[in-house]
């Protein structure tokens, strides 16, 4: 069952809609059932239940687990496109080009990266 604010992943081609890969924003379910979705940089969309079965997947993320760098602790999850690391209230994302093979250790890597500057700034 979708809800607003789900996000959703491209899984099949749709007839002139191919953004196989890409993450979507579940932005409202009209009272008769349709789908309403959007992203940052190609607009929204309108889709029936059906076309969201056959062509879509909703994303799930992982729990969060537990990691060491070389400046301490810290907390990271993934749904399987996008690596989220926090540590102190701070967080940070990266995201995986839709048509690059998700690796969680350069996501990590990245993440943390921004991480550090969020930190540093902070600490200004």
């Amino acid at each position: 069952m979708l809800i607003k604010g789900d996000r959703i992943r491209q899984k099949r081609i749709i007839e002139g809609f191919d953004y196989v890969g890409t993450v979507f924003d579940v932005t409202q379910i009209t009272p008769d059932g349709m789908i309403v979705f959007s992203h940052r940089y190609l607009g929204t969309g309108l889709m029936s239940h059906d076309e969201f079965i056959n062509h879509f997947t909703k994303t799930k993320w992982t729990d969060w687990a537990a990691m060491r760098d070389c400046t301490g602790e810290f907390q990271y999850r993934t749904d399987g496109k996008r690596v989220v690391v926090r540590r102190n209230g701070i967080s940070a994302c990266s995201s995986c080009h839709a048509l690059d093979e998700f690796n969680l250790q350069k996501g990590i890597l990245l993440s943390l990266a921004r991480l550090r500057v969020k930190e540093i700034k902070a600490a200004m």
